[in-house]
Parts: structure tokens; sequence; C-alpha cells
């Protein structure tokens, strides 16, 4: 009976010594996969303020363009009526709003070269900061990629079942990247083409029709 009771409290066989070296899969492969999906998100969040800020940068810049010939034609508009009465009547008042007048588009001319030339400095400034910080973003991610692929390929090295699962969790992140990327190149052809009509499509479809004849 001693026997019997000693046997029942070690069931365990000695080979079973080996199950906690597979203990190690599942961390590595939810660490790995959530190192990729946060590397694609941090590049994501990125590119989206990269394209918004310039594009805001652009409107800015477009916006005061858009001003300066305003007011340039304005004040070219008010020298021709003060030139038509000079030559008109040669009064002192006028050519001293001439005088004025000129003065004014001087001071309002070297005003919008300032405020442009401060615009562009302040604007690279803000895109070589940016630069920056993606760069030293982009490197920790890399750091952080080569951390991981030494602990999985320690672990591919020891069981080929790890290997197997590896190469399945990559092919499964690449089919997803490729998804997502043929999901973004629709809807930018889908943006760049759009017909306004059915007669349209019908003539592009023979067109087409007539290349492929």
């Amino acid at each position: 009976m001693h026997e019997n009771n000693t046997k029942n409290k070690h069931p365990r066989a000695p080979h079973d010594l080996s199950l906690p070296a597979t203990l190690f899969l599942k961390p590595i492969q939810t660490f790995r996969f959530a190192l990729y999906h946060l590397l694609d998100l941090v590049q994501n969040m990125w590119c989206e303020q990269w394209d918004h800020i310039n594009s805001l940068h652009k409107k800015k810049i477009l916006s005061q363009d858009l001003d300066i010939p305003y007011v340039r034609l304005t004040l070219e508009a008010k020298k021709l009526c003060l030139l038509d009465q000079l030559h008109v009547v040669e009064e002192p008042e006028a050519k001293e709003k001439f005088h004025k007048l000129k003065t004014t588009e001087l001071d309002l001319q070297s005003l919008s070269s300032e405020i442009q030339k401060s615009d562009i400095q302040r604007i690279s400034g803000e895109t070589r900061e940016l630069q920056l910080e993606s760069n030293s973003i982009r490197e920790r991610l890399h750091r952080s990629y080569a951390v991981v692929d030494e602990m999985v390929t320690r672990e591919l090295k020891k069981d080929p079942a790890i290997r197997q699962v590896y190469k399945l969790v990559t092919s499964i992140l690449m089919t997803d990247r490729l998804r997502r990327e043929a999901v973004d190149y629709e809807k930018k052809l889908w943006r760049n083409y759009k017909p306004t009509s059915t007669d349209d499509i019908r003539q592009e479809n023979q067109s087409l029709e007539k290349q492929l004849e």
C-alpha cells in the first residue's frame, strides 16, 4: 500500500520535463505580432501627421500668395487714379498722396517678403524636427526588431514546431500588409479616376475593347 501511494503522488514520467521549453512559443509570437502592428500604427500615424502638416502649410502659403496679388492690384488701381488726377490738375496735395501711396506700397512689399521668409524658416524648422523625431522612433523600433529576431532565432533552433509556427505567423503578417496596401492603392485609383456617368463608362469600355482587338 505504501508503494502504491508513492506512485500516485508522483504520476509524471521523467520525459515530461521537456515541456517547459515550448512555453516560450506563445509569448514570443504575441510579442512579435504586437511589435509588427505597433510599427505599422506608428508609421501610419506619422505619415498622417506629416501629410496634415504639409497640407496646412501649403494652404497657408497659397492663401498668402493669393492675398499679395490682390493687395498689389488695389494699390496699382489707386496709383493710376492718383496719376490721372496729377495729369489733370497739378496740385501739391495730389503729389503728397501719390508719395504716401508709393511709400505704403513699398512697405507692404517688404512686409510680405519678410512674412514669407519667416514662414518658410518656421516650416523648415518644424519639418526638420518631425524628421528627426520620426528617425528616432524608427531606430528604436529597429532595435526592438533586432532583439526579438535574436530571441526568435534562438528558439527556432531548439524546436522545429516553433520554426513552422514562426513561418506561419510571418506569412500571415505579410498577407495582412499586402492586403492593406492593395486597399490603399484601390482608394488612390478610385480617387484619381471617377467616371461622371454611364456614358463615360461605356466609352471607356469600348476603347479598351478596341485596344484588345
